[in-house]
């Protein structure tokens, strides 16, 4: 089906109230409200509106010790000493010390930089090569808080699409960095990209992102799916989306 009937009808879309109708609220995350078809089983589809907030991680030159030039994220979201949870460390645990990049392709490209790390990985790589992460300039991904969406049957590998409710912008994605924060609208560089929206530190968007998370569709932990990859997954979720476009009263 075109991505254009996804498109929100005149004036915005149906309203909160409107939308309680047809649909079951599965969290509220701040301002965010998730969504899921009424009558269906727990494990469906669900899906929300928010804005989209940039990440870097799993890039080899997200995060770099304090000071250095051409880091894509600020060095304060890769954590503290003792707290290094953003980083790959030589003891594997927060409390360890960075590993810090040799400059030896294709392991280690960045010399100087730390190694940030995703959720999702390839262990075919040791923990100190770049390539066992999903990289955030390569995959669009999204992060989502897995605590706060128990009984979705949400799996790391799993897939969504991502529409740009402004522009008609959209790319499918992956499910790959589980968060802590309960927040939504977290993307990968690559998926702020595809959107149309400024992918920068200070880019992204404060509303206008429709994400449609589908549950136990990807393979699941272990494989990074590419880019060219997730697009070709439109077929595979099709009848999923003409049920929900169908509920949404889009045109």
């Amino acid at each position: 089906m075109g991505i254009k009937s996804w498109m929100p009808t005149r004036g915005g879309g149906p309203e909160r109230a409107h939308r309680s109708q047809r649909f079951h609220q599965v969290a509220v995350l701040g301002h965010t409200t998730v969504w899921r078809l009424k009558g269906g089983a727990a494990t469906d589809p669900f899906f929300f509106d928010s804005g989209v907030a940039v990440d870097f991680d799993g890039a080899s030159r997200c995060y770099g010790p304090h000071g250095i030039v051409g880091a894509l994220d600020a060095f304060a979201n890769a954590r503290h000493a003792g707290n290094w949870w953003g980083v790959v460390t030589n003891t594997g645990h927060a409390a360890g010390q960075p590993i810090v990049q040799s400059g030896v392709a294709p392991a280690q490209p960045d010399r100087g930089f730390y190694i940030s790390q995703t959720s999702l990985i390839d262990p075919m790589y040791p923990i100190d090569d770049v390539r066992r992460y999903t990289d955030a300039t390569k995959v669009p991904y999204v992060a989502l808080p897995p605590a706060h969406m128990r009984g979705t049957g949400l799996r790391i590998g799993d897939f969504c699409l991502a529409i740009n409710m402004i522009n008609g912008r959209f790319s499918y994605a992956v499910y790959a960095d589980a968060k802590r924060q309960p927040n939504l609208g977290e993307s990968s560089m690559r998926l702020v990209d595809n959107l149309g929206l400024p992918s920068g530190r200070q880019g992204g968007a404060t509303r206008g992102v429709m994400f449609l998370v589908f549950p136990n569709s990807g393979i699941g932990q272990g494989s990074i799916p590419l880019d060219e990859e997730l697009q070709f997954i439109e077929k595979y979720l099709a009848i999923e989306q003409v049920r929900f476009s169908d509920r949404l009263q889009v045109r």
